[in-house]
C-alpha cells in the first residue's frame, strides 16, 4: 500500500481576546454645522450637497487622546466652514481604520456628545 506524504502547513489564528467578537466602523460618515442646520431638509438644500466635497479626516495611528484632540480641534474648522456653505452643513468622513475597534469606539462617543455633528443619511451625498 502506497503512501502519500501531505504538506501540513500552520493555520494562523489571530487571537480573538479583547475584540469582543465584533470589529469597529472603519468610517464614519458625519454632516457638520451648527445643530438648528443638522436636520433641516429642503429640495434647495438637497441639490446643493450633492455639488459639495466631502472632506476626510483620518486617525489611523491615533491614541484614543490623540484622536479626540484632534477632532475637537478640527470641529470648529469644520463648523466655520459649514457657515458659508448654502445648506450650513459639510460631509466629513472620519476614518479610523480596521484595527481594533479603540479608535471606533471613541469616534462613535465623540459624535453622540457634539451637537455639531450628526451621522450622515444614506444618500445624502
Amino acid at each position: 500500500m502506497a503512501t502519500t506524504k501531505t504538506d501540513s502547513k500552520p493555520v494562523f489564528n489571530p487571537p480573538t481576546e479583547g475584540l469582543e467578537g465584533k470589529a469597529g466602523r472603519v468610517v464614519y460618515p458625519v454632516i457638520v454645522g451648527n445643530s438648528e442646520h443638522l436636520y433641516k431638509s429642503s429640495k434647495k438644500s438637497a441639490n446643493s450637497q450633492k455639488f459639495q466635497i466631502i472632506r476626510d479626516f483620518d486617525l489611523h495611528g491615533c491614541t484614543a487622546d490623540d484622536a479626540i484632540a484632534k477632532l475637537d480641534d478640527e470641529l470648529s474648522v469644520w463648523t466655520d466652514a459649514a457657515m458659508k456653505e448654502e445648506s450650513f452643513t459639510i460631509p466629513v468622513d472620519i476614518v479610523c481604520g480596521g484595527g481594533n475597534q479603540v479608535l471606533s469606539e471613541v469616534v462613535e462617543r465623540w459624535i453622540r456628545k457634539n451637537r455639531q455633528v450628526a451621522n450622515r443619511p444614506k444618500g445624502f451625498i
